[in-house]
This record gives structure tokens, sequence and C-alpha cells, in this order.
């Protein structure tokens, strides 16, 4: 666990360093979650895991922590870089244009846009992709 604290605090200097506003779209570029909420998100489930929109991965490396076969999909660059320098299961890619939803048990989203049309196309996309058995978690 000192490892992951290590590498979370590490990824979020670095992206301390960068700014943190909206997008052209609408979306965020990075908001921080608190931890132990997501933690406590997690409780009881197991399986592929999912976060959409994972920023610096700084979930995805505590899912994986937590025991998931944990994976991300970020569409912001600089975002991804970050992610990707800390962990190898990011994917450069915009979520409405991901077609593999139907591969996860756990699949994680933090309501990335502050359009609620765009909140509810990507929730009905998703929704629509997902594996019926599959947990989505929309915070």
């Amino acid at each position: 666990m000192e490892l992951v604290i290590q590498r979370l605090t590490e990824m979020i200097m670095e992206l301390l360093n960068e700014d943190c506003n909206y997008r052209e779209d609408g979306s965020f570029k990075y908001i921080p979650y608190n931890m132990e909420s997501f933690i406590k998100l997690l409780e009881g489930k197991t399986g592929k895991f999912l976060d959409v929109g994972c920023g610096i991965g700084d979930k995805v490396l505590m899912a994986k922590e937590l025991g998931f076969d944990a994976y991300g999909i970020e569409k912001d660059e600089r975002l991804f870089k970050i992610a990707n320098k800390y962990l190898s299961n990011i994917t450069l890619i915009d979520a409405m244009d991901f077609q593999d939803y139907d591969k996860f048990e756990v699949i994680y989203v933090y309501r990335p846009f502050k359009d609620e049309e765009k909140l509810k196309q990507l929730s009905d996309l998703i929704k629509s992709k997902m594996n019926p058995e599959a947990i989505l978690l929309e915070v």
C-alpha cells in the first residue's frame, strides 16, 4: 500500500503542475475525487474494472491495489501521458468512441461533463453497450 500511496502522490503532483479547467467541449480536464469514498464504492465488488475518463489513473491504480483487473480510458493526451507513465493498462480514446464496455464487470464514471445532455448521452451509450450483469457506478 505504501508504494501505491507514493505513486498516487507522484501522479497528483505531476498534474498540479498543469491547469485544471474545462475543455472546449465542456468536459472537465481533471477533478480529484475523494479516494476513501472511491474505495467504499468498490467494497464487495470484484472482476474487471474500467474507469471511464480516468484522468491521471489514480482510481485505476487503487482498483488494481484492491484486487481488480483494472483499466482506464482517457481522451486528454496530457492526462493519458501521466497515467501511462505509471500504468500500462490505460487507453487513449474518447469515451463516446470506446466499444468494449461489455468486457467489464464494474464500470466507474466520474461524470465528466458539466452539460447534462452530454452526461445523458454518455450514460445511455455505456448502458446500451455494457454487459447487463455489470455494475455501473456513476458519481
